[in-house]
């Protein structure tokens, strides 16, 4: 398996978007400069695998998220449509669950 620069890249950006942080601010939660955050999330550098733990963890995502993984990538949405639902005030164990 290679890295996909490209699509660590996307993720890193829309993860950060996402969590509602600009890449200066990304950057300093990281210890790194905004330029540096620029270069991941355009494909022109490949963080070291610590770098990306860190920059997942920054984020409150997975590393397999960030690498594009689909089954975490569906688990990190299942867990972005419960917090939507509990921010609501809707009990997740009152909504019935779909039968096949």
């Amino acid at each position: 398996m290679t890295l996909d620069l490209v699509q660590l890249g996307h993720a890193v950006r829309e993860a950060r978007k996402a969590a509602g942080l600009t890449q200066p601010e990304l950057g300093a939660k990281l210890g790194i400069s905004a330029v540096a955050v620029s270069q991941v999330e355009k494909a022109r550098t490949a963080p070291a695998l610590a770098k990306v733990a860190a920059i997942a963890d920054a984020l409150g995502v997975s590393i397999g998220v960030l690498f594009g993984d689909p089954l975490a990538c569906a688990e990190h949405a299942v867990a972005q449509v419960r917090a939507e639902v509990r921010a609501l005030g809707y009990d997740l164990a009152l909504i019935p669950r779909e039968r096949p």
